[in-house]
């Protein structure tokens, strides 16, 4: 209510991208409020909700792609994909208008891209690759956060995959010039970049410093703790994580898993230590959802264990 719902009504009423130079929150990219202005305006119902409940279609879309991965029948697929949506569900994330659940489906449909990637003997590479550089530009225009998940993904997939140089060296010239055109969009517009607006204002060496300290980090990692906790889905991946350690091929397999988790929980401790604001306040309103767009992780480790196991699963 506070920009999101404005930002959709302002796009909804026809005015232009430089209309946003006006709103507060000046800094939040506008891909969702561009969805929800668009479907809000061409649905029958013509209601404000029916944007909003195309970010549910894409929730669902999103999962489904994803778990068609499993090299099981039918039947099993629509199974955990059901499952996987009941362990995921939150009514405020999915319909409230808030941008968390497009990054957590683009982030299901980029994490696809990486699994195919890295399956042996696979011919439709480059169709991969042209759909995960896409895709990166959805990240990068939804939510600030949105790069920095599309960090987590980029790097494990240049380390980790064995694809040819060239083809990596392209994505990664691909992902720079969406993000220097979006910086280059924001200027033109005269819209703000700046990331030391309410949270975040002292950077300086002696700043960062003095926030780094033992009872910090304790509360960071108390408050990760509960909400992983508070997600089945979390609960049984760090299970089939802590499982797979003691088999040495499937531990090679998911390196790149491994990879992405380490990095969006560093980078997740990372906002919360480096923030001005009360820290509690921000642990108490912001992790949750912090959280929920990198769980597509759990679910390709679910799939990619289910696989590797199935014929003794089945049995």
């Amino acid at each position: 209510e506070k920009f999101w719902f404005l930002k959709a009504l302002n796009l909804y009423h026809n005015n232009t991208i430089d209309s946003f130079a006006n709103f507060i929150e000046l800094r939040s990219p506008f891909l969702g409020s561009l969805i929800w202005a668009f479907f809000w305006k061409v649905s029958f119902i013509s209601n404000e909700y029916a944007g909003r409940l195309f970010f549910a279609f894409v929730y669902i879309i999103s999962i489904f792609t994803l778990v068609q991965n499993l090299k099981l029948s039918k039947l099993y697929k629509l199974t955990l994909t059901f499952l996987v949506i009941l362990a995921t569900y939150d009514y405020n994330i999915l319909f409230s208008g808030n941008k968390e659940v497009l990054i957590f489906s683009f982030f299901c449909l980029m994490i696809n891209c990486l699994y195919q990637i890295s399956n042996q003997n696979f011919k439709n590479e480059n169709y991969y690759i042209f759909f995960f550089i896409m895709t990166s530009n959805l990240l990068i225009w939804t939510k600030q956060e949105g790069f920095i998940y599309l960090i987590s993904i980029l790097l494990p997939l240049v380390f980790f995959l064995n694809i040819k140089i060239n083809k990596k060296l392209l994505i990664l010239f691909c992902v720079s010039f969406f993000y220097f055109f979006k910086i280059f969009i924001y200027k033109f517009y005269n819209l703000s970049l700046d990331l030391k607006s309410c949270c975040y204002n002292d950077f300086s060496v002696e700043g960062i410093l003095s926030k780094i300290s033992f009872e910090r980090i304790v509360l960071i990692i108390e408050y990760l703790i509960f909400a992983i906790s508070n997600n089945l889905l979390f609960i049984v991946g760090f299970i089939f994580i802590f499982l797979s350690l003691f088999n040495k091929k499937l531990k090679k397999k998911l390196s790149y898993l491994y990879a992405i988790l380490f990095l969006n929980f560093s980078f997740v401790g990372f906002i919360y230590l480096m923030t001005d604001e009360r820290l509690e306040y921000m642990l108490k309103t912001g992790i949750d959802r912090l959280v929920f767009m990198f769980l597509p992780v759990m679910i390709l480790l679910l799939i990619e264990y289910i696989n590797f196991f199935r014929k003794r699963l089945i049995n």
